[in-house]
């Protein structure tokens, strides 16, 4: 369905559009901290563009295990804002703070 419907969008969009990897991994790390019962909704933007040069594998100190493995410019990416998580350095990588 999200595959899709990225396709239908990708030939009306007219600016650069994200591969669908990053797309496919935004919509994954959503929905793994999706809660089961929803009590506030807040909307807010929490993704921002990122280019396929940039999806780099994340790496956490220690051998902590983490279900999370690439970096997205998303609030719910671990990596987001935190450059020593990342395989290579990503610039930008300001986060988000007031989150």
């Amino acid at each position: 369905m999200l595959l899709k419907c990225y396709e239908k969008l990708s030939t009306i969009v007219v600016s650069d559009i994200e591969c669908f990897d990053v797309v496919n991994k935004v919509d994954a790390y959503r929905k793994m901290y999706k809660p089961k019962k929803t009590k506030v909704v807040l909307l807010a933007e929490s993704h921002v563009f990122t280019k396929d040069s940039d999806m780099v594998e994340l790496k956490f100190p220690n051998g902590i295990d983490c279900s999370q493995d690439k970096y997205v410019r998303f609030v719910y990416c671990l990596g987001y804002g935190e450059n020593r998580v990342l395989s290579k350095d990503v610039h930008p990588n300001n986060g988000t703070p007031d989150y």
